[in-house]
This record gives structure tokens, C-alpha cells and sequence, in this order.
């Protein structure tokens, strides 16, 4: 074989050496294939609550929901670090969806809903509810009750701003909202329920400004459902419900549950109330997500503010206490991880920064005529870590379901 015919073929060896020289470089640097993550619903599970009341008589059944849905507007990839493509508005809008229709619940309370003309308006219509939603226009996001259009009409409805109610004067202009619905059951008109959603003010050190809220909001509630006893002849039963970005420990459940605080209780709001004029150092925190718009300007001065003493002696001592659903968990939970206080689960938000119980369902405590048969259990820890939203959830919030009977 001549020298010409050798060349040719070296030149092809040389070139399949060079390019497979080449594949193993970019092999040997080229990241680790990491398999995406699927999210899926996590399925929790209901357990019976004992000790009830006993109910003379049992006409019916419904299960309800307090769900904080985690704004899309207020995601900021900072504050959710741990989270990563869950946070995305496709995959999580899913999942939250998926979560709602895995519990089938009557009545919905949601929390930072937003993108509700554009998306969940034809959603939930798609599976069923009625949805009543009302947002403060400083704000990205509002709140919903919603309803299963087949079971419930709507006699009444109402909102309230707790910037502009004339109750009491507002510490700060938060642009936080409540709704008010009077549903009746189409199969038994004479029954019906007075259903109250809020989101309270987030600030930590705003404790006497989501007192006021409070406040507010429970005697809009009362004169709400005293309004529709007066004008309908139907049993009305009471679901005050929400996000009260308070914990257990804190005064506004005190005064709802217990209707008087401690000394050191007192004492706290007074501080809160006195430090109204003070430079905010809470932007960095993670529930800084819950700022949005101009909320939280601050326009009085202290001395135009009702005192504590005085939004306790004129609002509060001639109601009745609540009795938080959920103080029931104490009871059932066998899960050292999720033991808080006063029966309440230690856990319903558990973003990266903070963990806590924010979120209840309340009803009358003296109301004999409804009664909780069942509450869907809070999972363990280990499924929350490290942070919510993760595979499992599809909020930073957890949701709360009942099934009452009455």
C-alpha cells in the first residue's frame, strides 16, 4: 500500500481520537444529573374528636376548611430559599387545587388568593364552588369563602375594612380585610351558617393592632349574625375562621377563648401600642412576605388611639368565648412534634424563618347545637423540613379541615 493511501486513514483516526477526547471532557465536567422532583399532595389523615357534645338531634353534616393559599404575588425566591421550582406558579397553583379537592370540603376560607379573575374564579367553578372575593386595593391579594354551589345560597354577605371601620381608629393603614356570608342549606333552609374569613396584620410587634382587629372583627361578626336572626327565622350557627396571624400564647386568642387577659398580656399590648412611632426592623424577616403595597403606614398619634382598658371594657366583656376547633388535636395527636399549646397543633405555617400556629376555626363555645365529629391531623415534622412550600405542600401554610355535625 502506497504512502498516499496511509494518510487518509490516519487523518480519520486522528479526528475520531480528538472528538472522543472531547466527549470525555465535557463528561468529566458536566454536573451530576439531578432527577426533578414530582409534587404531590401529601394525604393526611382524619381522626375523631371525643367528648362532644352530645347533639339531641343530628340533621346534618358539613366539613369545613381555613386554608392560607400563600399569594403568588407576595413569592420572593429570598424568602422561600429552600423551596425551588415549587414555588413556580404553574406547579403550585396544581397543587393547592389538588389539596382542595382531596378534602372535598363544604365551605372554604381562603386566604391570599390572588390571580382569581385570570385563574381560580374558573376553577372553582369547574369543580363545584361559589366563591365570594374581596381584596383591599392596597393590596395584590384578597380573601374567598367559597361554597359548594349545590348545597348552600347565599342570604347575605358583607366585608370589612379595617382601615376605614369606625369601631376604633386604626394604629397603622394595613389594608387587611374580613368577609361575612350568611349560608343557607338548600336541603334544610331553616339552618343555616353565619361564616366569618380574615387575614390579620403580620407584623410581630403589631400585637395591639391585630388586637383592634380583632376586636373589629368579632363584633362585625356578632352584629352580622344578630341582623340575619332578625330578619330569617333559621338556626344560625357561627364559623369564625382565618388566618389571625396570632399564636396560642398570644392576647387575641386570649381574649377570644378566654375572654380576659393576664398581666403580662396586658402589659404587651401596652408596649405594642406605644411603639407605633418606632423604626420598623421586622423588613428582613421571611413573614416580611406578607407586606405588600403601602400596607402598614403609620397615621395617628398614640394618644388618639383607644387604650387596651378601653377596647376590653366596651367590646369584649358582655360576649362569649370561642372554642378554637382545633384545641381539640391536643387530645387525639400522638406526634411529639406537632404538641403546642392549649391543644392547638405547634405548627399550621412553617416557612423558613418562622414556625408557628397562626390559623384557627372557631366556633361559639356555648352553641349546643353543633358539635365536632372529626379534624384532619397536622403531619409530622419530618414532612414539613425544611421549609414550606415543599413536595408535599403547595402553601407555607397548612390547612385546617372540620367535619362538624349539627
Amino acid at each position: 500500500m502506497s504512502e498516499t493511501n496511509k494518510k487518509p486513514n490516519n487523518l480519520e483516526e486522528l479526528r475520531r481520537l480528538k472528538l472522543a477526547k472531547k466527549e470525555l471532557k465535557k463528561k468529566q465536567n458536566a454536573k451530576p444529573q439531578v432527577q426533578p422532583i414530582t409534587p404531590k399532595v401529601y394525604e393526611r389523615v382524619f381522626k375523631s374528636v371525643p367528648n362532644q357534645v352530645q347533639l339531641t338531634e343530628v340533621v346534618g353534616s358539613i366539613r369545613v376548611m381555613t386554608f392560607n393559599i400563600l399569594a403568588q404575588s407576595l413569592i420572593k425566591r429570598e424568602l422561600f430559599p429552600e423551596s425551588g421550582d415549587i414555588l413556580k406558579w404553574k406547579p403550585r397553583r396544581k397543587m393547592i387545587i389538588d389539596e382542595i379537592q382531596l378534602y372535598d370540603p363544604d365551605i372554604i376560607c381562603l386566604q391570599e388568593l390572588d390571580n382569581f379573575d385570570s385563574y381560580y374564579e374558573k376553577v372553582f367553578g369547574d369543580i363545584g364552588y361559589k366563591v365570594k372575593y374581596y381584596y383591599h386595593p392596597a393590596k395584590r391579594h384578597g380573601c374567598g369563602i367559597a361554597f359548594k354551589a349545590e348545597k348552600f345560597n347565599v342570604v347575605d354577605y358583607d366585608t370589612i375594612d379595617y382601615n376605614t371601620d369606625k369601631t376604633c381608629i386604626p394604629s397603622y393603614m394595613t389594608g387587611n380585610i374580613a368577609q361575612l356570608a350568611a349560608l343557607e342549606l338548600k336541603t334544610n333552609p331553616n339552618v343555616g351558617f353565619i361564616v366569618g374569613n380574615t387575614h390579620l396584620y403580620w407584623k410581630p410587634w403589631a400585637n395591639y393592632e391585630r388586637f383592634r382587629q380583632i376586636t373589629i372583627y368579632e363584633k362585625r361578626f356578632l352584629e352580622f349574625k344578630e341582623r340575619m336572626k332578625n330578619q330569617h327565622d333559621h338556626r344560625w350557627i357561627s364559623l369564625f375562621m382565618g388566618d389571625f396571624n396570632s399564636e396560642p400564647i398570644d392576647p387575641g386568642y386570649s381574649i377570644l377563648t378566654r375572654k380576659r387577659l393576664e398581666l403580662s398580656e396586658l402589659e404587651d399590648l401596652n408596649a405594642s401600642r406605644s411603639f407605633i412611632n418606632k423604626e420598623d426592623t421586622t423588613q428582613g424577616s421571611a413573614v416580611a412576605a406578607e407586606d405588600d403595597g403601602e400596607a402598614g403606614e403609620n397615621i395617628v398619634n398614640i394618644d388618639d388611639l383607644m387604650t387596651v382598658d378601653q377596647l376590653i371594657t366596651t367590646y369584649h366583656q358582655n360576649t362569649r368565648p370561642w372554642k378554637s376547633i382545633y384545641s381539640n388535636f391536643g387530645k387525639i395527636n400522638q406526634d411529639e412534634s406537632q404538641e403546642g399549646s392549649f391543644g392547638e397543633p405547634k405548627y399550621t405555617n412553617y416557612p423558613s424563618q418562622f414556625q408557628g400556629t397562626l390559623d384557627y376555626m372557631f366556633l361559639e363555645e356555648n352553641d349546643r347545637s353543633i358539635g365536632v365529629k372529626r379534624i384532619l391531623m397536622l403531619p409530622h415534622v419530618d414532612l414539613l423540613k425544611p421549609s414550606l412550600p415543599n413536595k408535599n405542600f403547595g402553601s407555607d401554610h397548612l390547612c385546617l379541615v372540620a367535619d362538624l355535625e349539627f
